[in-house]
């Protein structure tokens, strides 16, 4: 079994979930996650670690939120540490947007050899998420985001209407539709109607994973789908697999990692 440990960290409001810590002194793993709201930076600290569509060098990997499933291949020392940021978190973080970053000089503030040299120092893993946290918190930018994209966010997420209507929402927080999209993808990285459908799905998949006997019918329609096709041909378009199989497969795997399955 693989050793891990997860701290939250809340810095200026926004800028970042969580920081995890997972070592296992073998492995050799494929897994698909699905596509989730969160951006994700990975410090590798063993051997092999890639993860399609990210931005990556040898020890630094970064995967932004997109419409797509990610695979990732694990193998020899796994020891990886990683740090979830919600939509705004890059941005108030670094003062980038999502596109603007490119390498991992920018992810880690040009000190990545700093950063690595005191978190292999530590013995547990609780100290080196220490370091780590510390090291975000004492180099972040603390940039404000704009409006627009902080309260479409807010607005979201607690939405009554179904299904959400953003030219709607952007109407009720007095923007322009074509403003918030702009600008909105210039922060995020993602546009506001892939994020609306991603949240939907992230919804519908909680509800799959907390209830696995629930017919995918009840699921599809209590988070606005259609109905069952509907459902189905969504989610196979963002995970390139049916809710059914990812359901098989996600009660047959070893562990429980969120939106994940081991291939």
């Amino acid at each position: 079994m693989h050793q891990a440990l997860t701290l939250s960290k809340n810095f200026n409001c926004s800028s970042m979930n969580t920081i995890w810590y997972a070592s296992q002194p073998e492995i050799d793993v494929t897994a698909l996650s699905l596509p989730f709201l969160q951006h994700e930076l990975i410090l590798n600290l063993g051997d092999t670690f890639n993860v399609s569509y990210a931005h990556t060098n040898q020890e630094t990997l970064f995967s932004p939120i997109q419409a797509k499933a990610i695979t990732t291949e694990v193998s020899g020392k796994y020891q990886a540490m990683g740090v979830l940021f919600p939509p705004v978190g890059i941005y108030e973080m670094y003062g980038l947007s999502v596109a603007e970053l490119k390498t991992s000089e920018e992810l880690l503030f040009g000190k990545q050899e700093e950063l690595y040299a005191r978190t292999r120092e530590q013995d547990s893993p609780r100290k080196k998420i220490e370091v780590l946290s510390s090291f975000l918190a004492k180099n972040s930018v603390n940039k404000k985001c704009p409006d627009v994209v902080v309260n479409f966010l807010k607005a979201v997420s607690l939405a009554t209407q179904n299904p959400l209507k953003i030219k709607k929402i952007a109407e009720q927080l007095h923007f322009s539709s074509k403003h918030l999209a702009s600008t909105f993808r210039d922060i995020t990285g993602i546009t506001p109607k892939k994020y609306v459908q991603l949240l939907q799905l992230n919804h519908a998949l909680g509800t799959m994973l907390r209830h696995p006997k629930k017919r995918l019918t009840e699921t599809a329609l209590e988070h606005d789908f259609y109905d069952q096709a509907h459902f189905t041909r969504k989610f196979k378009a963002f995970s390139g697999m049916t809710p059914y199989a990812f359901r098989s497969q996600r009660l047959a795997q070893p562990h429980d990692f969120l939106n994940t399955l081991v291939l």
